[in-house]
């Protein structure tokens, strides 16, 4: 794994330390910091008013604490305490939230984050051999690079406009 060749560390939300996290760190209210102003700068410009206000509220900070206090899987990747990503996901084979810092982008921090999901997936959940996301346009390519394949056309729902995609993988082969 990339991650320990440098100083970052890959830091796991798990359901049983949502509470604490919240309570004593408010690492929800800084995540979701963290995603708006990625999104704003990549995504919101191309959604419409309605698009990007059905997504503010889907990561608002106690949305995600609800959300994550399921058995679905939140990781950040810090430096040095900051967050420089965050990948979440839905009954751990759905992508839900996948966002890079852009200072940090083109390093390796969104694969590495991707393969840890992918592993902690296969690890708890041998069955599941298939991940999906709805990207964003904008995401499209970077989620080629880790091997994802369109499965569908391009859709539009309450104003965000994505691409069902599909990444599919053997536990064994991990």
């Amino acid at each position: 794994m990339l991650l320990y060749k440098t100083h970052i560390s890959i830091y796991a939300v798990k359901s049983m330390d949502l509470q604490k996290v919240w309570e004593n760190s408010g690492d929800f209210e800084a995540i979701s910091v963290f995603i708006r102003k990625v999104y704003d700068e990549f995504i919101a410009p191309d959604f419409p008013e309605e698009g990007n206000r059905r997504f503010y509220q889907f990561i608002d900070p106690e949305a995600l604490k609800k959300r994550f206090e399921e058995p679905d899987s939140l990781l950040t990747a810090r430096m040095q305490s900051r967050i420089v990503g965050v990948i979440g996901t839905r009954e751990m084979n759905h992508i839900c939230l996948f966002f890079v810092s852009p200072e940090e982008q083109g390093r390796g921090i969104g694969r590495c984050l991707f393969h840890s999901m992918v592993k902690k997936c296969s690890e708890n959940h041998p069955e599941i051999t298939e991940i999906t996301v709805n990207s964003s346009p904008y995401a499209v390519p970077v989620y080629e690079n880790l091997g994802f394949k369109a499965s569908d056309s391009m859709q539009e729902r309450d104003g965000i406009t994505y691409l069902p995609m599909k990444f599919q993988f053997s536990a064994k082969a991990l």
